[in-house]
């Protein structure tokens, strides 16, 4: 069980995460670029029932719904090192499923991490990072003064397809509209040519999860977040 509490300004959560699956790492937890640099992932809470209060100025609410804790950590400038990134994860009554991609950046040689786990029910039933990865075409999203892919589909041949059709951009950012120092029109055009154009994209999109089961292939749909990260 994982209890969180935080107050402040008129809000407070005191929750339990009650995990539902065992802790999942992608590997060994680490990728490692070059002898210094690296990235670590682990997932304390891969799926948790979560139970508890939320409290707004003094209106105490019930909270009940499914949850998820993760942990990063690593060594080096991840700005040097990676291009962008892919991350989400979607719950069904039957499956869950956490993905990622991440791409470094040109000079080291756009290498792909791209960890997927697949669980049923309480069971981890396959992490692998032999993935396939394609995208849909690119679209230009003014939020965050780059583009994003309009779908995305991963594959483990044999065993599980995921799709995901963006239907809404509820979150677009342009990070270096962050930093006032940036935001001249004369400073932002000779920044981009430094550091590119680093965004940020929640989406919410419809999805088909395609499982390959010993008894037949199992199809499900739905509605899942998830999020793009560029930091180039």
């Amino acid at each position: 069980v994982l209890h969180v509490h935080l107050a402040a300004d008129g809000v407070a959560l005191d929750l339990a995460f009650h995990c539902e699956l065992d802790a999942w790492m992608p590997g060994r937890g680490e990728t490692h670029y070059g002898p210094r640099d690296h990235f670590g992932w682990a997932v304390a809470a891969p799926r948790a029932t979560v139970t508890g209060t939320l409290t707004l100025d003094g209106t105490v609410i019930d909270a009940r719904g499914i949850g998820y804790s993760d942990h990063n950590w690593g060594s080096g400038d991840m700005r040097r090192i990676i291009e962008r990134w892919h991350w989400g994860r979607l719950y069904l009554d039957d499956y869950s499923m956490l993905f990622a991609n991440v791409l470094t950046q040109k000079r080291l040689g756009h290498h792909r991490s791209q960890p997927v786990m697949l669980a049923r029910g309480e069971e981890i039933v396959l992490s692998s990072g032999e993935v396939e990865i394609t995208e849909g075409p690119m679209v230009f999203h003014p939020g965050a003064d780059r583009e994003h892919p309009t779908w995305v589909q991963l594959e483990v041949p044999g065993a599980v397809t995921l799709r995901l059709d963006v239907d809404h951009v509820i979150d677009a950012q342009d990070l270096l509209a962050e930093l006032p120092v940036v935001r001249s029109r004369v400073v932002k055009p000779l920044v981009r040519l430094l550091v590119g154009r680093p965004g940020y994209f929640r989406f919410d999109s419809s999805f088909t999860l395609t499982v390959h089961e010993p008894d037949g292939v199992v199809v499900r749909t739905g509605r899942t977040l998830h999020e793009m990260v560029a930091l180039h």
